[in-house]
């Protein structure tokens, strides 16, 4: 792994109805004194969660480092991370089921571009998954399944990625 290391800050807030309200995603990165190399990290969380108050940071600090080298992943796979823990957090806070939280916040349209997304089967694709690892045993509280003397947790992330179309 040769991402540079990013020190990560999230904070939302969801209203009574446990629709997200606010969003906010700080994110500073390392890069060496040679050259100004950067990762977009950040802009991530509103593409996949509207809200009416979003602010997103991103710094880069350069540093007596060797210059980070091109990944094949975006830097979605280093932000959305933070996104999605905190999402599983704020539905915790909430005593909601995080798919649950996940379908009342769900995007059709990119909001910034009032543009619908090319694929929206996400909803179908969290039930299917859920069934298929049998998350209704799982404690909604944290996620966790305890078999015997064996305790595991279940997860969900989504992912994203932005391309533009030049027709």
């Amino acid at each position: 792994e040769n991402r540079p290391p990013t020190n990560q800050k999230t904070k939302y807030e969801a209203d009574k109805n446990r629709k997200i309200i606010a969003i906010e995603h700080k994110a500073t990165a390392e890069t060496s004194q040679n050259e100004d190399y950067t990762k977009v990290v950040v802009n991530w969380a509103p593409m996949l969660y509207p809200s009416p108050n979003s602010k997103m940071v991103y710094k880069v600090i350069p540093l007596d480092v060797f210059t980070p080298p091109d990944m094949r992943a975006p830097g979605g796979s280093t932000g959305l991370h933070a996104v999605e823990s905190t999402i599983d957090e704020l539905a915790y806070a909430a005593r909601i089921d995080p798919r649950e939280f996940r379908h009342r916040n769900y995007a059709e349209r990119y909001e910034r571009d009032d543009l619908p997304y090319s694929h929206t089967e996400l909803r179908q694709c969290i039930m299917q998954g859920a069934a298929k690892f049998c998350w209704e045993k799982c404690n909604p509280e944290t996620s966790r399944l305890s078999t015997g003397n064996t305790v595991g947790g279940y997860g969900l992330e989504r992912e994203i990625w932005e391309w533009v179309s030049l027709t």
